[in-house]
């Protein structure tokens, strides 16, 4: 069913993936040239999610997704964007299985692969910043670890905007730009470094809230719950810098990625 399941434009025969038996399934809002350049999980997931979905890295994010969807249920109509092979996507199906999720992603072999694994849900391959669902139909629109992947954050806030109803809400997780590794290189006078060569930039929490307020959002929570790994020298500088940080009042948050619920103005 896909996008059209919400009244927006159907596309043609050429633009739909078919399975083994020639019927029509994927959705796909690209054009070949757009696939082949953009298919970043054509040789596999680059970001190994799969291989590590148990780490505490990956927990934490799970979990602190729902969290905050909980804080916003119950919901209808529900996006995920840059959903990747649809791991959180599955997850959020199962915890809220009365809700329709729409998921959407760039990769035509990462939606390939969620569309086999996880039934239920439709699947799309698609430009986030230029997807084709209607307006309004989304109570809620998860964004996980795209935010850093894309060159104007702005147009894709606009874009999720236009797709959400009023009072719609987003989740988004991206990277802290000042964690405390980076934090520690800043202070040797060292450059910081980003959690993937993939990432366009990271930001700070300043940065984000003052992205979404922009976009005409009102952030509602932003959660950084750590997680207890690294070495005793690493959450040594985690606890002194974290003091530092409350002592001056600083807006940066030392988790390696941050969480943000915000809803439309």
């Amino acid at each position: 069913m896909g996008c059209d399941g919400l009244g927006g434009e159907r596309p043609n025969d050429k633009s739909w993936g078919r399975d083994q038996r020639g019927r029509l399934s994927i959705p796909r809002y690209l054009s070949e040239e757009e696939i082949a350049k953009s298919d970043e999980y054509s040789e596999g997931d680059p970001y190994s999610v799969e291989d590590r979905l148990d780490s505490p890295f990956h927990r934490r994010r799970f979990n602190l997704t729902l969290e905050l969807l909980r804080d916003v249920a119950p919901f209808k109509h529900l996006l995920d964007v840059g959903c990747g092979e649809g791991h959180i996507t599955a997850e959020i199906k199962k915890r809220f299985p009365e809700a329709e999720i729409h998921a959407l992603d760039y990769s035509i072999s990462a939606i390939r692969k969620a569309h086999r694994k996880y039934p239920g849900i439709h699947f799309a391959v698609g430009d986030a910043v230029k997807s084709r669902y209607p307006a309004g139909p989304f109570d809620v629109i998860v964004c996980n670890n795209l935010w850093e992947h894309v060159t104007n954050p702005v147009d894709l806030l606009q874009r999720m905007k236009d797709v959400l109803k009023p009072n719609g809400a987003v989740i988004i997780s991206t990277p802290s730009r000042y964690r405390t590794d980076n934090l520690v290189r800043v202070f040797l006078g060292k450059e910081v470094k980003f959690m993937s060569k993939l990432h366009v930039t990271e930001y700070t929490v300043g940065q984000v809230k003052e992205q979404l307020t922009f976009g005409g959002f009102e952030v509602q929570k932003i959660i950084s719950r750590p997680i207890n790994t690294g070495s005793m020298k690493f959450r040594t500088a985690h606890k002194m810098l974290e003091l530092f940080c409350s002592t001056i009042k600083s807006h940066h948050q030392l988790e390696s990625t941050i969480f943000y619920l915000a809803r439309l103005k």
